[in-house]
C-alpha cells in the first residue's frame, strides 16, 4: 500500500481514453459501461488522495526522523549503536536524500533574500571528514526587518590561489545565483596561505563591485578577528591550544564549574569581571575584547588545577578526562605557548578600546572611528621601538615561565648550530613580536578603510545617536557612500534635516529607538525612504552588531556543531542541515523534492520507520 501511495504522490495519473465505436455497433449497455468505469475510478482516486494526504504526514515524520538520526550519528555523545547500516536504505542512498534536503534548506534561505542587500562572511577553515573546507555565511535583512546570518554551504580549500578564487566565485554566482551587485560587505577569516587566497577573492569581487567593502565580522571581537589571521606559527598553535582548553571545560557542566573556580582565583582582584565571566566564558570568549588578558591572568591557577586533577580523593574524573587534562598541561607548559599568549595580550591592549566600542552600541562604534588614526600612530611608535617593547613582553613571559617551572628556551623545532649565539629573546623578537605588530598595523588599516569608516558613520542615523553624536553632523558634508542605492537621492539632505528635527525635539511620551531593528519598525519610516535604505545597508554590514531580534543564532549553532562533533564524523551536507534546517518551513518541500528525485529511497526510509 505504501508503495502505491508513494507512486501516486510522485506521479500524475494518466487519464484513460475509451476508443470510439461505430454508432451501428453500440448498444445501451456498451455506452453505460465506460461511465460506470469512470465513476469507479473517481471514487478510487478520491480514496487514494485521502490516503496519500494521511500518508504524506507519515513520509514527513519518517524523513524528519531519518535526518535527525543522521545528526545524532555525528555527535561525540551518541555514537555507537547508531552506526549500523539500515536494511532498507544504503549509506549512499541516504546521502542522496540528505543532499536533496540540503538544497531545499539553501533554496529557502536564498528565496527569503529576494533582491535585497546582503554581505558574505567566510569563517576560518574547518575540517569535515578528511577535507578542509571554508564555511560561507550570508547576512541579510528579511521581510520582517530581522537581521539574519545563515550558513549557505562549504567550499573545499584548494592549493592554487587562482583556482580557489574561481571556484568561490562560481559557487556564489552560478550555483547559488547570488547577484553581487547587491553585495555590500565581505568578511573573510583565514590564516597563512588561506588568508592570501581569501584576500585575492575579496579583491576580485571589489574590482567589479566597489561597494562590497571588506570588514571584520561582529561574530568575533575585533581583537579575536585580527589575532586569528596572524602569520606566525607559534601564535596559531597558541590559539588552537586556547580552543582546546575552552572545549575541554565546556564538555561537561562539572568541568565548567571548575573553570569558574579557576576564574575566581585568577581574577580575584576584579569582582565585576568574575561575575561577568563565570558560567559564560566558554560560550562568549570569542566575542570578548580582552580574552587574552583573561587567559594570562588565570594561567597559574589553571596549571595548578590541571596538575592536581589526579589527586582528587576519591577519583572524581574519568580516565578520558584525566588524559585530556594531561595533554593540555603539556601544551600549556611550553615557553612557546606562554610567550605567544603574553604577546597577544600586550598587542591586543592597543586595540582594546576600539574592539570594545564596536561591540557596545551604535553611538560608541561611530564615535570610536575618529580614534583609528591615533591607534595606527601608536602602533607605528611600537614598531619603531619594538626592541624595548619586546624586551618588556619577553621579561613578562619569562616570569610566567619561572612561576610555572617552564624552561625559557628556543623552540625544539628550531635548529640552532652549536656555535650560534642565538638567544630566546632575540629569536622571539624576530619570529614573533615584529611580525605580530606589523600584522596588527595592516589589519587596522585594511579593515578600517575610508569607505568602511564612512559606512560606519551611518550608525549615527539611529535615533539615540542623533540626539548626542557629532558624527551625525558629518553626514551633511557630502553625499553618502551609497548614494546610488537611494530611492530618492535628490531629497537626501532635506530628509536628513527632517530626521534631525524629529529626534532633536524632545517628547516625553516618545521612546527613542536605540537599535536599527527598532528604528526600521517605526511607521514613520515610510516617509524617510532614503534613511530606511541606509539603515538596511547597515544591517547587512558584517562589522555591525547582529541585533538579536528573536531569530535563531545560526553562527552560534554552527560553533556548537563543531564543538559536539569530531572532524572525521562531520560532513558539509549534515552541517548545513543541522545548522540551517527549520522543519516547520522546510519539511513539506523536502518531502516533495525527495518524492521527485529519490522516491525509492524515501519509501525505504518509511519502511525503516515502520520496522521500528
Amino acid at each position: 500500500m505504501l508503495n502505491t501511495v508513494v507512486d501516486f504522490i510522485y506521479c500524475t495519473p494518466t487519464p484513460i481514453t475509451v476508443p470510439e465505436s461505430s454508432a451501428n455497433d453500440a448498444s445501451k449497455e456498451d455506452t453505460e459501461e465506460p461511465r460506470e468505469m469512470t465513476l469507479n475510478m473517481d471514487i478510487e482516486r478520491q480514496k487514494l488522495l485521502e490516503c496519500a494526504e494521511t500518508d504524506k504526514e507519515a513520509l514527513k515524520s519518517a524523513l524528519q526522523t531519518a535526518v535527525t538520526a543522521a545528526y545524532g550519528r555525528q555527535s561525540r555523545h551518541t555514537q555507537g549503536d547508531q552506526d549500523q547500516e539500515v536494511e532498507y536504505v544504503t549509506k549512499s542512498e541516504m546521502n542522496e536524500v540528505l543532499k536533496v534536503c540540503e538544497d531545499v534548506v539553501r533554496d529557502r534561505i536564498l528565496s527569503e533574500l529576494v533582491n535585497s542587500f546582503f554581505s558574505l562572511f567566510i569563517d576560518r577553515v574547518v575540517r569535515l571528514g578528511e577535507t578542509d573546507y571554508l564555511p560561507m555565511f550570508i547576512r541579510f535583512v528579511d521581510s520582517f526587518d530581522v537581521m539574519r546570518l545563515e550558513l549557505l554551504g562549504f567550499i573545499e580549500v584548494t592549493h592554487d590561489t587562482e583556482a580557489m578564487c574561481e571556484r568561490l566565485f562560481d559557487v556564489v554566482t552560478k550555483e547559488w545565483h547570488l547577484d553581487l551587485s547587491y553585495c555590500r560587505g565581505q568578511a573573510y577569516l583565514g590564516s597563512g596561505e588561506v588568508s592570501y587566497k581569501l584576500k585575492a577573492f575579496a579583491c576580485k569581487i571589489q574590482e567589479q563591485y566597489p561597494l562590497a567593502i571588506c570588514t571584520h565580522c561582529s561574530c568575533y571581537s575585533f581583537n579575536t578577528w585580527w589575532s586569528r589571521s596572524v602569520p606566525v606559527a607559534a601564535v596559531i598553535r597558541a590559539i588552537d591550544t586556547l580552543e582546546e582548553i575552552v572545549s575541554f571545560f565546556h564538555s561537561m557542566p562539572a568541568l565548567e564549574e571548575q573553570l569558574d573556580q579557576v576564574l575566581a582565583i585568577g581574577l580575584r582582584e576584579s569582582y565585576e569581571k568574575i561575575h561577568e565571566l563565570q558560567g559564560k566564558f566558554c560560550s562568549s570568549w570569542l566575542e570578548k575584547h580582552d580574552s587574552y588578558e583573561v587567559f594570562a591572568q588565570i594561567l597559574e591557577p589553571l596549571v595548578d588545577w590541571l596538575e592536581n586533577i589526579d589527586n582528587c580523593q576519591p577519583q572524581r574524573w574519568s580516565l578520558a578526562v584525566s588524559n585530556r587534562a594531561k595533554r593540555l598541561l603539556q601544551l600549556i607548559k611550553d615557553f612557546d605557548f606562554i610567550v605567544a599568549i603574553v604577546a597577544l595580550k600586550n598587542a591586543s591592549s592597543f586595540t582594546r578600546e576600539l574592539s570594545a566600542a564596536l561591540q557596545k552600541d551604535h553611538f560608541s562604534a561611530a564615535s570610536q572611528l575618529s580614534q583609528i588614526s591615533g591607534i595606527v600612530a601608536t602602533l607605528n611608535r611600537v614598531k619603531t621601538n619594538i626592541k624595548v617593547f619586546h624586551q618588556n613582553w619577553f621579561d613578562e613571559a619569562s616570569c610566567f615561565a619561572q612561576s610555572l617551572g617552564v624552561q625559557v628556551k628556543v623552540p625544539d623545532s628550531v635548529i640552532v648550530p652549536r656555535d650560534s649565539l642565538l638567544k630566546p629573546g632575540s629569536y622571539y623578537k624576530d619570529a614573533m613580536s615584529v611580525p605580530l605588530v606589523d600584522h596588527l598595523i595592516n589589519m587596522v588599516k585594511d579593515y578600517f578603510s575610508d569607505d568602511h569608516k564612512e559606512a560606519l558613520n551611518l550608525l549615527s542615523l539611529v535615533p539615540c545617536s542623533v540626539t548626542m553624536s557629532y558624527v551625525f553632523e558629518m553626514l551633511k558634508s557630502k553625499p553618502p557612500l551609497y548614494i546610488g542605492d537611494l530611492p530618492d537621492p535628490d531629497n537626501f539632505f532635506t530628509e536628513l534635516s527632517c530626521w534631525k528635527v524629529k529626534w532633536k525635539t524632545k517628547v516625553v511620551s516618545v521612546t527613542i529607538p536605540e537599535t536599527i531593528f527598532q528604528t526600521l519598525r517605526l511607521p514613520l519610516m515610510q516617509y524617510f525612504v532614503n534613511i530606511n535604505t541606509l539603515l538596511k545597508i547597515m544591517c547587512v554590514l558584517p562589522s555591525t552588531a547582529l541585533e538579536y531580534c528573536g531569530e535563531v543564532k545560526r553562527h552560534k549553532m554552527y560553533q556548537d556543531y563543531l564543538s559536539n562533533t569530531s572532524p572525521m564524523d562531520r560532513s558539509p551536507c549534515l552541517a548545513v542541515l543541522q545548522v540551517g534546517t527549520d522543519f516547520n518551513r522546510d519539511l513539506d518541500r523536502m518531502v516533495a523534492q525527495c518524492l521527485k528525485l529519490t522516491p525509492k529511497t524515501l519509501e525505504g526510509i518509511c519502511l525503516v520507520r515502520i520496522s521500528f
